[in-house]
């Protein structure tokens, strides 16, 4: 009952244009606070980007913890992957152009990480192929791949039962969606 008194006094009562953040104790507009019904004037007592600072403090000193929050709230809601790629996907369908050109500005800024990821994946191949290897019939294999589709190994190369050889008879054509889909699994 008191409770519900004292928020209907705050409802009536006009709210001020301004605030003074508890955190930086600068004087700011109320629009730059989130709003919360239970705090004074009905908006938090620390600004926005006092908030996002402290976020990004303990973010930065719990490292795990975030990706734990964010694993059970995907536990506890199994929803949330179909409408969050429902949304990326109509956002691809909006912007067609966006995804390429935010893939390419990553690519630049993370050159090396890109290299050097090559570079092991180079050495993996190279590792799982036999002498014996047919290696003119995979490149043609290779080049014959038809659009739309990548050159999938069978048996992954580096599988976590099993790793499978770089040979013309580990190798298929599979659908692009259905390759990423796969990743390094052994599927049937």
């Amino acid at each position: 009952m008191v409770r519900t008194a004292i928020n209907l006094v705050r409802l009536q009562t006009p709210l001020r244009a301004v605030k003074t953040c508890a955190e930086c104790g600068v004087v700011k507009s109320v629009d730059k606070f989130h709003l919360h019904p239970n705090c004074c004037q009905g908006v938090e007592p620390m600004c926005k980007l006092c908030r996002r600072k402290k976020a990004k403090t303990w973010s930065a000193s719990n490292p795990g913890k975030q990706a734990e929050y964010a694993a059970r709230y995907r536990d506890r809601h199994p929803e949330y992957k179909e409408r969050e790629n429902a949304r990326r996907r109509a956002l691809t369908e909006e912007n067609p152009g966006r995804y390429s050109e935010v893939s390419k500005a990553r690519y630049y800024k993370n050159k090396a990480e890109y290299f050097a990821r090559n570079v092991i994946r180079r050495g993996i191949v190279k590792q799982q192929t036999p002498r014996w290897a047919d290696m003119k019939a995979i490149a043609a294999f290779y080049a014959a791949c038809p659009p739309g589709y990548h050159v999938d190994h069978v048996i992954p190369l580096r599988g976590k039962t099993v790793n499978g050889l770089h040979v013309l008879e580990n190798l298929q054509y599979l659908p692009a969606h259905e390759n990423m889909r796969k990743h390094n699994r052994l599927t049937d």
